[in-house]
């Protein structure tokens, strides 16, 4: 419909981190069966969630996927109370291209308070999701939207290593992944077209 969307789509191949799609029977609390599709790929043996965020002007500014997962350690946010980069994690990136860099990364706020308001709840910080929706602090430029604007320019295959640090152990869990599949381009389009 525009030049917007059909550039975009031109860039996924049948290179990349191809997405895998299931469908999860699980029982409810009433004994129903419940039907739930999960689409995901893995990195480093950890499953990570993806979701398309649907662009009403598909002008494809923003990377549109939504990336999730739940680690098994809690990760390094900020959870000083007053500290204004609470629910934020540094995040170290390097794309395709070779170009590395630091992203401010702010975590879902709701995440790291309890149900109550009444402070900080720890539960969360395990949990991980980033889109091209996110912003840094200091409009710092969000990883994922580094790597949409590197592939558009051919200045690379669409490549990107993030390193999400641990809250006590040093090695950071190391997400890998390329975005240019054409799986991915297909869930955006059953999702959102």
């Amino acid at each position: 419909s525009n030049l917007g969307g059909i550039e975009f789509f031109q860039l996924f191949s049948n290179e990349g981190t191809k997405l895998i799609t299931e469908e999860i029977i699980y029982i409810d609390e009433f004994g129903d069966e419940e039907k739930v599709v999960e689409t995901y790929f893995i990195s480093q043996s950890q499953k990570y969630f993806v979701n398309p965020y649907c662009d009403p002007y598909e002008k494809f500014k923003e990377f549109p996927f939504n990336i999730s997962t739940k680690f098994r350690y809690r990760l390094n946010y900020d959870v000083t109370r007053n500290s204004i980069f609470f629910s934020h994690i540094e995040l170290k990136f390097k794309l395709g291209s070779g170009y590395k860099s630091s992203y401010t990364h702010q975590g879902d706020l709701f995440d790291f308070i309890k149900p109550d308001l009444s402070g900080i709840s720890y539960d969360n910080l395990d949990k991980f999701r980033i889109n091209g929706f996110s912003s840094g602090s200091n409009n710092e430029p969000n990883p994922l939207n580094l790597n949409l604007k590197e592939k558009r320019e051919n200045i690379s295959n669409g490549d990107i290593h993030i390193l999400i640090p641990k809250r006590i152990d040093p090695k950071d869990y190391s997400l890998k992944f390329n975005p240019f599949h054409i799986s991915w381009a297909n869930l955006y389009i059953d999702k959102c077209m």
